[in-house]
């Protein structure tokens, strides 16, 4: 094996299995919390998950202009189900009705919507101050750029540094984690949970982890293989790169082995679909449960998990393709929440939806197109739910004062606002928001007596 194929084989073992090196901001972990990134990869066209509404018959309301925009695109009154609003300057708003269970999370007080939300370097209060010289995330509309503002919570640069990544370096190794890394994947690595030793422990949906390959499985020519195997990566090289790489190697199967059989120990009461993400929902169940139960992995009181589900990037059959993924959504969340509810964990696990930008409001006569500000949704049992945050707009009309054309509007809403919640939740003190959201100042004052939002208890 060549020093080239050496050290690229040594990248991807860290970014698989890796341990980070941990300061210890968020202090002793007396208590389990953990946070589920969910991201809606492609941009969800959120004006179809968070509508306006109204009674039939009545006029010149919110849902005649935002059906008026969409066209095509504009679920009717019978296909939604309107929500209770909390904000009377949102107006009436509903969601569909095909994801019934989330109605149910709504209504039950353990799912909030977020109105209007987005990338921002700073505040911008209307189309007038856009067209002027002030600071705006790079690449705005584009799915790659966009993606990474949302993982690394900052968006005047470009960066590999995710705001997940950096606060999961803030746990207190000696209490908050064992040998697994805080941060777990179902969907490979991400810029989400890269910080700057920090990687994540990426797992399979149905498979959990991955170590050599019948390692450990028993039997005649396993035992001998595994004999061998042992002989290889106990075995002092002179090499320093040789010793390095059986090392991690080492290190790595260890890993599989202790977390295999950590989530191998629970056992679900809930039943999941076949599906990627529904089965994605179960593994992290499985680790959750493995996390606070007699296992290996009973020592975990942080972690943080991201899956995201594609598709959403609907230039065509917008209302097809996005029930489909909706649903499966609704699906997912509602076993997942159950799940949690029997095991008594459901006040200390967060999922949080992403997606990199809304769409547009108006059609492009098959589908719709990349926007700006967009609905975001987030579940758990310390969520303060049965409410819209933030501030649908208020005047969807073309030159309306959010509105940039063809549909697009400006957030009202910071993601850091969203993102800081979701960091004091998880411990992280006000005074250290800065060190993962370099931007949050020009949004909320860290040293203010109340939470940025309010989403969370």
């Amino acid at each position: 094996m060549g020093y080239t194929t050496l050290f690229s084989t040594l990248t991807n073992l860290k970014s698989i299995a890796a341990v980070a090196n941990f300061n210890s901001s968020i202090g002793d972990c007396d208590d389990y919390k953990a946070l589920i990134c969910f991201s809606m990869r492609g941009g969800n066209d959120s004006f179809n998950l968070l509508t306006p509404f109204k009674d039939s018959g009545e006029t010149d309301t919110q849902y005649d202009v935002y059906s008026a925009m969409r066209t095509d695109l504009a679920l009717g009154l019978n296909d939604l189900t309107e929500l209770t609003v909390n904000n009377p300057l949102n107006g009436r708003l509903a969601i569909p009705n095909y994801i019934n269970g989330m109605k149910t999370m709504y209504d039950e007080g353990d799912l909030a919507f977020l109105a209007n939300v987005g990338s921002l370097v700073v505040p911008i209060a209307n189309r007038d101050e856009y067209y002027t010289e002030i600071a705006k995330p790079l690449g705005l509309y584009s799915h790659s750029d966009q993606q990474m503002h949302w993982q690394t919570a900052n968006p005047a640069v470009r960066t590999n540094k995710g705001w997940g990544g950096l606060m999961s370096e803030m746990t207190n190794q000696s209490s908050c984690n064992t040998a697994v890394s805080v941060n777990i994947s179902l969907n490979g690595t991400n810029v989400f949970q890269t910080g700057n030793d920090a990687f994540s422990y990426v797992i399979h949906h149905t498979n959990g982890s991955t170590g050599i390959r019948n390692y450990g499985n028993g039997g005649g020519f396993n035992n001998a293989r595994d004999m061998a195997m042992d002989n290889i990566l106990d075995h002092d090289f002179q090499d320093a790169f040789k010793n390095a790489y059986v090392s991690t190697i080492k290190d790595s199967n260890d890993t599989h082995l202790l977390f295999s059989s950590s989530i191998d120990s629970v056992n679900l009461t809930q039943t999941y679909g076949d599906s990627r993400l529904e089965q994605s929902f179960a593994m992290i169940a499985k680790t959750i449960l493995a996390a606070n139960s007699s296992t290996p992995l009973s020592n975990m009181k942080r972690q943080i998990f991201y899956v995201d589900l594609g598709g959403f990037d609907v230039h065509d059959e917008v209302l097809v393709s996005q029930q489909d993924s909706l649903t499966l959504i609704n699906s997912a969340l509602s076993s997942f929440r159950q799940e949690m509810i029997t095991a008594g964990l459901h006040d200390k696990v967060t999922t949080f939806s992403i997606s990199e930008f809304g769409r547009t409001l108006t059609s492009n006569g098959q589908g719709s197109d990349h926007g700006w500000g967009g609905n975001q949704f987030l579940m758990g049992g310390a969520v303060n739910g049965n409410k819209v945050y933030g501030e649908y707009p208020a005047d969807l009309n073309y030159n309306s004062s959010l509105e940039l054309g063809g549909g697009v509007y400006i957030p009202t809403m910071s993601a850091d606002m969203y993102f800081a919640e979701l960091a004091l939740w998880f411990g992280v003190p006000k005074t250290d928001l800065p060190i993962i959201l370099p931007n949050i100042s020009e949004f909320y004052d860290i040293f203010s007596n109340e939470n940025p939002l309010g989403l969370l208890s």
